[in-house]
């Protein structure tokens, strides 16, 4: 059913489209799948689509023309005369600029009030950690709220030493996404140890880990792994990326690390899988590369350091840059382009792209540039990050946006590994806006031929899928999503998963930034050699100067202390009192019984000595991609 055109509008579900047909008797059109209305506001459609056309149009970034991501064509500037007098997207947009003006005054605050100054103790780091913090909050109320000054939460200032919190964060910190199971050849989930094994330092003694490890079983790690007990972190993406050179700090006598790709394996015992425990580390991919231990003392301090520094840099342009931002922006463009603002589906898209075409286009830049941010934060620089951007995003598909399959796929169910925030609250989330999803898609959509004939949506598919044929076919690249939408049931899959990537993945992957990814102690973006020590000591000399941590805090603030609203809250907004009551409905059941649920769940946690997980709140999930 691609590329319906006005004149061939298909009668395939008669008693639903007679059913559902508006007709237009004044000026107003009404919310309506595109078939359905007059044939006056099927004109109006038209036209106002082919205007948007000429406006909004998905291109490849333009210092990437060879690549297959695609955005927003506009210039930065051009975007700002734009979206600076757009009806709807203005208030979020001249919010978000006064954000990035305000972060840029407070670091040269930040500068004014330290010239010259380093760290001296730990207790340094912590002061510049709460600088940046505070300040940002200050920016302005209520949009640079934080979870965890308000929701029970575990202070990790106080706990980031501890091997309990280091493993924790896997399953409710930054990166939720990496953790995998080591599988059997017989399984299909996680990383068959077959293949890890191949990238392993052969000198260690990896048949006795278990063995080795205090309060876990006497049984070989063969053995540990066919009981689904063991799991690993591992970064293909961070494999051999070269160093660039540092250009944030100069002394002599201090030596950046190299970039590396860490493996680090964790254990459950099968009588408490409740608790996760970090058993080994290898520090690179490289052959050879050191295996250190928690027995190992400060080079396991260290080891941890590297595995924290590269999961952060991974999540931040792997998970969180290219799996929303970049995968999400062309079906937020194409929104304009192919669905009406009188199209059911348009009139609540539109509130969870706000913002994403802003952010992407003004912080891209800021991010991946020559000396810019990620160029001055970690070691393999500007180059290395855009390496994984495009590696990643080469490998990223439609089936990215899986919420469930991606667990499964990993080997994370709940009989494996009790605590895990993520998959659970996610879960609950997940599961709330597909339920409204379902009920939003059956005000408007009778049967599957009202699927079929709506033209509109049909455009819409083959435009953003990879896919796509005729004119518009293909323009947004994505792979492995549908050209086509045939029932009732698949646009309830898709708008489910699009929704959730849009507003609860984004949260996960962003927000927790603010408290675990700021704090230079816990996750270090840089380490060093530093001549006043030996190379195998922990110490203070092993983290980043002052500038590096102060330009670390900002730019982790400055991306995640930011909330425009919260999921559904827009009910009352919506024109057509269908759409009007079943967001409202549904937004209703968040704040009233999943909020309580989750809540719950957070202060048993917070007893139970686990971290909490309030990103997932629904009062603390945004819409959008709006930072």
């Amino acid at each position: 059913m691609i590329g319906f055109q006005l004149t061939s509008v298909a009668l395939l579900c008669t008693m639903c489209l007679v059913n559902g047909y508006a007709g237009i008797f004044g000026d107003e059109c009404p919310v309506e799948l595109s078939q359905k209305t007059s044939r006056a506001c099927q004109e109006r459609r038209y036209r106002q689509l082919l205007a948007n056309k000429n406006i909004y149009q998905l291109v490849p970034i333009s210092f990437l023309p060879n690549e297959p991501i695609r955005w927003l064509n506009m210039t930065s500037d051009k975007m700002r005369a734009v979206f600076s007098k757009h009806p709807f997207e203005q208030w979020e947009f001249n919010i978000y600029l006064a954000k990035t003006a305000g972060g840029a005054e407070i670091l040269k605050q930040w500068h004014k009030l330290n010239a010259g100054e380093d760290i001296q103790s730990f207790a340094d780091f912590v002061k510049i950690y709460t600088f940046f913090r505070k300040a940002q909050e200050k920016l302005g109320d209520p949009y640079f709220k934080n979870p965890s000054d308000e929701e029970p939460f575990q202070n990790i200032i106080k706990y980031w030493m501890r091997d309990k919190v280091f493993a924790e964060q896997r399953l409710a910190g930054v990166n939720p996404m990496t953790l995998m199971r080591i599988s059997t050849d017989r399984e299909n989930v996680g990383l068959k140890w077959s293949e890890l094994k191949k990238v392993l330092n052969q000198e260690f003694d990896w048949e006795n880990l278990i063995i080795n490890t205090p309060n876990m079983p006497k049984i070989s790690l063969p053995k540990a792994i066919s009981s689904k007990m063991v799991f690993v972190l591992r970064y293909p993406l961070l494999d051999y990326l070269p160093a660039m050179p540092d250009i944030m700090e100069s002394r002599p006598h201090r030596k950046m690390w190299d970039p590396t790709s860490p493996i680090t394996f964790f254990a459950v015992h099968p009588n408490n899988r409740n608790n996760l425990i970090p058993i080994a580390i290898q520090m690179d991919v490289k052959p050879g590369s050191p295996v250190y231990t928690p027995k190992d003392d400060g080079l396991w301090m260290l080891a941890k350091l590297s595995v924290q520094g590269a999961d952060l840099g991974y999540n931040q342009v792997a998970e969180h840059l290219t799996k929303t931002h970049l995968l999400l922006e062309p079906f937020c463009v194409s929104k304009d382009r192919q669905l009406s603002e009188n199209h059911p589906l348009h009139q609540i898209i539109k509130y969870h792209c706000r913002g994403i075409s802003i952010t992407d286009k003004l912080a891209f830049q800021l991010l991946l540039g020559p000396n810019e941010n990620l160029h001055k934060l970690f070691p393999y620089g500007y180059r290395g990050a855009v390496n994984i951007a495009l590696k990643s995003y080469r490998q990223t598909s439609w089936k990215d946006t899986d919420f469930m399959g991606n667990i499964k796929k990993r080997g994370l169910d709940f009989r494996t590994l009790l605590y895990f925030p993520y998959r659970d609250d996610g879960k609950f989330i997940f599961e709330t806006i597909q339920k409204a999803v379902r009920e939003y898609v059956n005000q408007y959509y009778e049967c599957d031929e009202d699927v079929q004939s709506d033209y509109e949506l049909q455009n819409f598919m083959n435009e953003v899928s990879a896919d796509g044929v005729g004119i518009d076919g293909g323009n947004g690249n994505v792979k492995d999503l549908p050209n086509e939408l045939t029932s009732v049931d698949s646009l309830v899959v898709f708008l489910t998963r699009l929704l959730w990537q849009l507003s609860a993945q984004h949260a996960a992957l962003n927000y927790p930034v603010t408290d675990y990814g700021g704090f230079t102690l816990n996750m270090p973006t840089k380490l060093y050699r530093d001549s006043r020590v030996s190379d195998d000591v922990f110490s203070l000399f092993s983290f980043p100067n002052a500038n590096i941590s102060a330009q670390h805090a900002i730019v982790a603030f400055s991306l995640t202390n930011y909330r425009y609203d919260s999921l559904f809250d827009y009910g009352s907004q919506l024109p057509d009192k269908r759409g009007r009551d079943v967001i409202s409905k549904w937004f209703n059941f968040l704040q009233r019984r999943v909020q309580p649920s989750l809540e719950k769940r957070n202060q048993n946690r917070f007893k139970g000595d686990h971290l909490t997980y309030p990103y997932l709140l629904p009062r603390w999930i945004p819409n959008g991609v709006q930072t």
